[in-house]
């Protein structure tokens, strides 16, 4: 039956359902993630929940993230480095370290990827500008593209051996690739950055208490700007998923795929009541805690922390061949820390032995020897096991072959250095 004007008479018709607006958190995600897109990076902002917080309330949100691709034993060990070499300020404890750590990065926080929650959280929005909270949420939102795609983020920060430095190369490409981010809303494109812009993807540490905890990883984003100048954002998305065997190579564009870091060689602890370097005064047994290659960024920042200067710090680290660190827990109690380290040249092994030499009275009995190429390292509460300890690592010094292109490619930074 047709009613007046020829329409069709009906029952009532369902009034349309009414969706929420949507919040300024919510707009800010959708309009940066279809800038995003464009660079391939593609996030389900279905899978977020959106959190609000003030500054105060993000403690410890920031302090879990200190552990995103690091173990516990990892930062224990820098901490306990640090120690042994003096930096400055001094810091008393792994705890105290981690305090400081998230008092650097509380006052720029603006928002943030909680993975343990699936959460974005954004800090005291009302007091931020647009354009800051965008370009820090683009880099948030690579946090989130990694963390929804095959294994999630720990898949993406997995190393094989759980070394150190090998867990650095991919926090800092997975740093350095939200960087990239960051600039692409920022500016529209990678494509007309300054040389100013481009120089100060790779600045010098600023917080020198915390750097070893710290997040940001200028190398990082410089390797992935170099490989978007070859390949576009697919250079970058292959060069993440296939991250080079050092940050050597991160840091230094004509080591990569050139030169290869070593396996260092580091004799056992004696395990005999009698060991073979003094049968009638065995050294004592001692359980291995904690092994790993610290590699050539950490050592730069290791150094940078004992106040060296940047370019001080840079030429005592160039030419890294390879390292191992063990920490052992000896029968009397105490924890023991070997450090050996190979060199491109001896020169290289000169420059990294001075710059970590003990300087003054030492707390610990700390002891750097050097044979040939390969630096020895060794912290002890007690002189007489260092002296023993060091006898036991010059029996084996363990320097492999030499390799000439390593070596050249090495005198050639020193001398862009020296320029």
């Amino acid at each position: 039956m047709l009613g007046a004007g020829g329409m069709q008479c009906g029952g009532p018709s369902t009034p349309p359902v009414e969706r929420e607006p949507k919040t300024y958190e919510e707009a800010a995600l959708e309009d940066v993630g279809r800038k995003l897109r464009a660079a391939g990076i593609t996030v389900d902002a279905r899978k977020l929940t959106v959190e609000v917080k003030g500054r105060g309330e993000i403690l410890s949100d920031l302090d879990a993230q200190l552990d995103l691709g690091l173990q516990p034993e990892h930062v224990k060990v820098l901490w306990q480095l640090r120690a042994i070499l003096e930096a400055t300020p001094a810091i008393r404890s792994v705890r105290r370290l981690r305090e400081e750590a998230v008092a650097v990065r509380l006052p720029a926080a603006r928002v943030y990827y909680a993975s343990d929650r699936r959460a974005m959280v954004f800090v005291d929005t009302e007091d931020q500008d647009d354009e800051s909270l965008d370009v820090a949420l683009a880099g948030q939102l690579v946090h989130v593209f990694y963390d929804q795609g095959p294994g999630g983020l720990a898949e993406a920060l997995y190393e094989p051996r759980g070394e150190l430095d090998g867990v650095r190369v991919r926090k800092c490409l997975f740093e350095g690739h939200a960087r990239l981010a960051e600039l692409l809303v920022l500016h529209d494109g990678l494509d007309d950055l300054d040389e100013e812009t481009v120089a100060g993807l790779d600045p010098v540490p600023e917080h020198l208490h915390a750097t070893l905890t710290e997040t940001r990883c200028g190398p990082g984003a410089r390797f992935l700007y170099e490989r978007y100048r070859e390949g576009r954002w697919e250079g970058v998305l292959r060069a993440v998923r296939n991250p080079p065997p050092s940050t050597e190579q991160l840091m230094h564009r004509n080591k990569i795929d050139q030169d290869f870091p070593v396996n260092v060689a580091l004799p056992a602890w004696p395990v005999d009541e009698y060991d073979e370097y003094d049968e009638a005064n065995p050294m004592g047994k001692a359980k291995l805690l904690h092994e790993s290659v610290l590699g050539e960024l950490t050592m730069y920042r290791l150094l940078l922390e004992r106040a060296l200067e940047p370019s001080q710090a840079l030429r005592a680290v160039v030419g890294w061949d390879g390292d191992r660190l063990r920490i052992y827990e000896h029968e009397t109690g105490e924890e023991m820390v070997i450090w050996r380290s190979v060199w491109d040249r001896e020169l290289d092994a000169e420059q990294f032995a001075a710059a970590i030499a003990p300087k003054g009275i030492e707390p610990r009995a700390f002891r750097v020897e050097r044979h040939g190429r390969v630096v020895d390292a060794v912290s002890t509460t007690g002189p007489e096991m260092a002296e023993r300890i060091h006898q036991m690592l010059a029996r084996r010094p363990g320097e492999p072959k030499a390799q000439p292109a390593d070596a050249a490619s090495t005198s050639a930074i020193e001398a862009r250095l020296s320029g």
